[in-house]
């Protein structure tokens, strides 16, 4: 109940779903230790006053040196009693041992929170402050041990690096963890060039090989003027070495295995390299830049440059041999790599390919076809047909699948082998099939904006126990004009069936099925206006929940699924519509269920909904904690 002064408070934005979870102690500390200038400090006697505020409600965070941050929700602005309570922080004692002997050892400790066991340490968290136990040898005191869990490596001379992790424990609670440290192994040997001599100054990386045990960060180190070099305290394991120096090739030492014994000193060999330089250049001779320059060297992972703006590209120390070069379309280039040389090399793209043609219909060109090409191993290409229909793409020379589709339902396909520098040419004539649908409300009425989706058999067939709606896949789907007619066109002869879609402002027609051919088909579908369900939802004391909080709606029979989710404006209220008559339950959840009953609630109401009503629901959460 002390006041703290010079505490920081801020408003912070905690949506629903991450309270009292690790990530809003996240937002809670990025808010408050590095937006400092919208914070404020509180005075002598703890007390802040905090302006500017927009909404209906603010969550308000506080932290202190020597405190565990706080959070208040649903305070709405203009209040004058906001308390924030700040907590002493908990206590971990760690106590260090040999595994051995149990002796206590004098240990250098590094500390920070972790999100659980086996985690690491949270980035975004600074370390915590350790302290040694006065007169007790091996032992050490932890000061705002994370809620979640804590992080303890410890480092002792002779003693293998050791990691530990404690439970989380909450705010002004002490914990206790005990760490048992094994002998530490060593790594030493020389770094020579093919005639023994020493190689100074080479870089070192040594790093685990296997899965055994927590994962750290690589360490290195870097040789002597004699080529030495040594890697101290080192837990059993299996370890990859990679040794690079300048004007050498990269030697990679894998599966070295420290066990029982430390190994004898080794001998890492290393090989002059060479260099290889070269200019990229289009089909015409000029220089290509930007693209991307591969080389492979068989047994070694492939190395890359991009030419530059003059074209130009450098790959450095590589292992003598025969490398293969290749960029865009110019294929493998073998070169060889001698050592204390540089290769001069030139690679030149090949001449563009091309994929073009035209898209009609019944004689006439098609404006904004949509065309999608695909290749395996390729990005997608796509363009939309001007209003003379024609496109033209450029490709890479290989095999090309060209997809066709228009908003009115027409879609055509073909697959084109293409050679470099070829120019293939491929026309697309869509059939001229069109299906009228007639969307009529209950009483004969035209239902406008009503949303139709067209569908055709699924290929292949879905299996014999799958949902009924799973037999027929999408062709296109569109809104009913104002006289309730929607039409769908240039679509291929072949069974077709129209159901209604969600988002309209009808629902519930029964699909309705029909047989194409050349022509036109006219059918006639009966609707009835969709209902709506609106409402708000506040807190306890009638303050509106922060805008972007998720509502979830679910059917209220049968399997009782998930149906939608909407977010809360900036007035706390939601809306879902193209409902069709029925039960439902509106709700909001901490984690939202699959299926109604699986998690408990927030808040929940249930409501039936007649055609074409438009209700109101208001959702109250319990006060917070």
């Amino acid at each position: 109940g002390r006041p703290v002064p010079g505490a920081l408070v801020s408003a912070v934005q905690v949506d629903l779903e991450w309270r009292d979870t690790p990530v809003e102690l996240r937002i809670l500390d990025l808010a408050l230790r590095y937006g400092q200038e919208s914070c404020v400090r509180t005075d002598g006697e703890g007390r802040f006053v905090l302006g500017g505020l927009a909404g209906s409600s603010v969550s308000l965070g506080a932290v202190a040196e020597g405190f565990e941050p706080t959070v208040a929700h649903d305070v709405a602005p203009g209040r004058r009693d906001v308390v924030l309570a700040l907590r002493e922080p908990a206590e971990l004692y760690v106590s260090v041992r040999d595994r051995a002997t149990g002796a206590a050892l004098a240990a250098t400790l590094e500390a920070a929170p972790a999100s659980g066991p086996q985690q690491p340490a949270d980035s975004w968290r600074e370390a915590l402050p350790v302290s040694a136990v006065p007169g007790r040898m091996g032992e050490y005191l932890v000061r705002g041990a994370g809620s979640q869990a804590t992080r303890v490596e410890a480092i002792a001379p002779d003693h293998a690096r050791a990691v530990a992790w404690a439970e989380g424990q909450a705010p002004g609670t002490r914990g206790e963890l005990t760490i048992d440290m094994e002998p530490g192994h060593a790594l030493a040997g020389r770094v020579i060039d093919e005639s023994g001599a020493p190689v100074a100054d080479a870089g070192l990386t040594l790093e685990r090989s296997a899965e055994r045990g927590p994962r750290r960060d690589p360490q290195c180190t870097r040789s002597g003027a004699d080529g030495g070099f040594r890697f101290a305290d080192l837990p059993a394991n299996t370890y990859d070495l990679t040794v690079q120096a300048d004007g050498f090739a990269l030697a990679t030492l894998p599966a070295l295995q420290l066990g029982d014994a430390d190994p004898a000193p080794m001998e890492v060999r290393l090989q002059h390299a060479g260099d290889i330089e070269g200019m990229l250049l289009d089909a015409a001779g000029q220089p290509a830049r930007g693209f991307q320059v591969e080389a492979d060297f068989p047994g070694l992972s492939s190395l890359y440059s991009h030419a530059d703006t003059s074209g130009r590209f450098a790959l450095r120390d590589l292992l003598p041999g025969t490398w293969k070069l290749s960029s865009f379309s110019t294929g493998e280039v073998p070169v060889q790599v001698r050592a204390g040389e540089t290769a001069q090399v030139e690679l030149r793209l090949a001449p563009p390919s091309y994929i073009l043609g035209r898209v009609t219909c019944g004689g006439q060109p098609v404006e904004g076809a949509h065309l999608r090409l695909h290749a395996e191993g390729m990005p997608w290409v796509s363009t939309d047909t001007p209003a003379d229909g024609r496109f033209k793409l450029q490709v890479a020379a290989m095999t090309w699948t060209v997809n066709v589709s228009t908003d009115l339902g027409g879609s055509a396909s073909s697959t084109v082998d293409v050679l470099t520098g070829e120019s293939r040419h491929v026309d697309f004539v869509l059939p001229s099939g069109a299906l009228v649908v007639h969307a009529t409300g209950p009483h004969g009425e035209p239902a406008r904006r009503a949303l139709l989706r067209l569908e055709r058999p699924a290929d292949p067939p879905p299996a014999a126990n799958a949902e009924p709606n799973s037999a027929w896949e999408g062709v296109a789907q569109r809104f009913a004009e104002d006289d309730g007619v929607a039409r769908f066109a240039q679509i291929a002869p072949g069974p077709y069936r129209v159901r209604v879609g969600v988002g309209g402002d009808w629902v519930d027609g029964q699909p309705v099925e029909a047989q194409m051919g050349d022509g036109s088909v006219d059918v006639t579908m009966v609707l009835h206006p969709a209902a709506t369900l609106a409402g708000r939802v506040q807190a306890a004391g009638g303050v509106p929940l922060a805008k972007g909080t998720s509502v979830y709606l679910y059917a209220a029979d049968g399997e009782r699924q998930l149906l939608r989710m909407a977010r809360l404006d900036e007035t706390g209220t939601f809306i879902f519509d193209a409902l069709a008559p029925g039960g439902y339950v509106a709700g909001v959840y901490a984690i939202p269920p699959d299926h109604l009953g699986d998690v408990p609630a927030l808040a929940e109401q249930s409501v039936t909904l007649q055609e074409g009503q438009q209700a109101d629901v208001t959702l109250v959460l319990p006060p917070h904690g």
